[in-house]
């Protein structure tokens, strides 16, 4: 499986923002790709994308708490990150209660989206290492002879 392990996926639905961040984000050495809404998110996304979403809070249609809530009920496991220009506490408590790894408003401080993006890309690396060695580890014990295999009930 060969897959981008940065890569920075993001949902904002205004151009201009969008098209800022997607800059930014590769000129600091991301893979980037953009999406104008929560729909075109789920319709376009690639399940072969490993990395961290950046995701708009206040959107048309389904918003990104909605959003979050739809990934998580696809068991989607991808760390958020929330940027929002009309952000308020009970909205802030609400992601990060269900999981995102920040909520930070507009205009965005880069230092800290940065450091957001590479705490969530190295949560992303430190998981799909351990669930490669898992495979090895499996690999290596259905390889076993069944009788030790019977020793450990897994």
């Amino acid at each position: 499986m060969t897959a981008c392990l940065s890569t920075v996926l993001v949902v904002e639905d205004d151009r201009a923002v969008r098209e800022a961040l997607g800059d930014f984000l590769r000129a600091a050495g991301f893979h980037v790709k953009l999406f104008n809404s929560a729909k075109d998110f789920l319709l376009e996304r690639d399940p072969g994308d490993i990395g961290c979403l950046v995701l708009d809070v206040t959107m048309p249609g389904m918003n990104g708490l909605d959003l979050q809530q739809e990934l998580i009920k696809a068991n989607i496991r991808i760390p958020t990150i929330f940027i929002t220009g009309h952000g308020n506490v009970r909205m802030s408590v609400q992601a990060i209660k269900s999981g995102a790894v920040e909520f930070l408003t507009k205009p965005i401080d880069h230092v800290s989206l940065l450091n957001a993006i590479e705490r969530s890309i190295e949560k992303v690396r430190a998981e799909f290492q351990e669930k490669s060695e898992l495979a090895t580890l499996r690999k290596k014990f259905d390889s076993l002879p069944h009788e030790n295999a019977k020793l450990c009930n897994w």
